[in-house]
């Protein structure tokens, strides 16, 4: 009996111009730059209910992306909820 087994990417693959940072190896967490992207980070994703799953960014350059995205989602449900409240009323 086998088991089906998931296909991986090959190490070159996940990396970006030969720039592998999926152990957090290229950045500090004592600059306090990174210390509020992080802090902006947890305060988006608390704030707008997405909750802390299992898929978490690895790198600055992610955790500044995933925070503009949670960003720009809470305002498009902010939106729709307002849009939707309107109509109703």
């Amino acid at each position: 009996r086998t088991h089906a087994t998931t296909p991986t990417l090959p190490r070159y693959a996940l990396c970006a111009d030969d720039v592998c940072d999926d152990d957090l190896a290229g950045w500090d967490i004592e600059k306090p730059r990174n210390q509020y992207i992080i802090s902006l980070y947890f305060a988006v994703m608390t704030l707008t209910t997405v909750g802390y799953g299992d898929v978490t960014p690895h790198s600055i350059t992610e955790y500044v992306v995933v925070t503009f995205t949670m960003f720009v989602g809470g305002f498009f449900w902010a939106f729709i909820i307002g849009a939707v409240c309107g109509a109703v009323s």
